[in-house]
């Protein structure tokens, strides 16, 4: 009889009934972006971020444009540092012992993020004219399945359509995070997961 048993075991682990799964990667499920600019050209950002971690991370951070102020996590004055390229908020309280989908929510200012200047002083046809530099992902450690924004603009025109500049997908940036100019609103959401590093800037 144990001969027997022994013999279905194996006959069923031969057959792949019985699989490990395979270990799931962290990411950041979703990032929600809401901005605001105001008549300065300075953006106010607020950013909520879902994350899902797969394992404890002893040191974790979650990075901000480099150029980031006033710079608070949920509610509070945030811990950060520079790199080259981003100000790192470091959220290893949060990430240390723990494993599941965890909430971010941030809010900063971006500084000059669009520059406003006046065009056809003097005529009928006088305006604002808004040119955009805004990062919308400074280069997480792990992939953003789903990216989505929202910018408000202060009066005025733009002089030509914004672009996106991307890290690793430039070639395809446009139709990965398609979005449309409604009004005084940029409106996008990525139509595929971004890689782990990458920088978007709008």
């Amino acid at each position: 009889m144990k001969r027997l048993l022994t013999l279905v075991l194996v006959c069923i682990l031969m057959a792949g009934v019985l699989v490990v799964p395979a270990s799931a990667e962290s990411a950041a499920s979703n990032v929600d972006l809401y901005i605001t600019v105001n008549a300065e050209g300075d953006a106010l950002v607020t950013m909520q971020v879902m994350l899902r971690l797969e394992a404890n991370y002893e040191n974790l951070y979650f990075p901000l444009p480099v150029n980031a102020q006033n710079i608070t996590l949920g509610g509070s004055r945030a811990t950060t540092s520079k790199s080259d390229a981003a100000t790192l908020v470091d959220i290893s309280k949060l990430s240390r012992d723990y494993v599941g989908e965890l909430v971010l929510r941030f809010e900063y200012t971006l500084p000059e993020a669009v520059q406003i200047t006046k065009i056809h002083e003097g005529t009928a046809q006088e305006d604002w004219a808004l040119q955009l530099s805004i990062p919308l992902l400074s280069g997480f450690d792990y992939p953003v399945e789903s990216l989505n924004f929202t910018i408000t603009m202060p009066p005025g025109k733009m002089v030509e359509r914004p672009t996106l500049t991307s890290i690793y997908r430039q070639t395809s940036i446009e139709s990965d995070i398609p979005f449309q100019v409604a009004g005084s609103q940029i409106i996008g959401s990525t139509k595929t997961v971004m890689n782990d590093h990458e920088g978007v800037t709008l």
